[in-house]
């Protein structure tokens, strides 16, 4: 019983797929942040952006 608790604690099968949701919602974090204290800038470029595709 003893080895089979120390194998599965030990398994890192999943770790990868954790790992790359924490940067996802870190990158997340640092876009709503960016939107939120910098809108005249980013506004006015997608603005801009939206203009120049129409």
């Amino acid at each position: 019983m003893y080895m089979m608790l120390n194998s599965l604690a030990l398994e890192e099968s999943g770790q990868g797929m954790t790992e790359y949701a924490l940067i996802i919602f870190l990158i997340a974090i640092v876009c709503v942040v960016a939107f939120q204290t910098l809108p005249s800038p980013i506004t006015g470029w997608l603005d801009k952006v939206a203009v120049e595709m129409e």
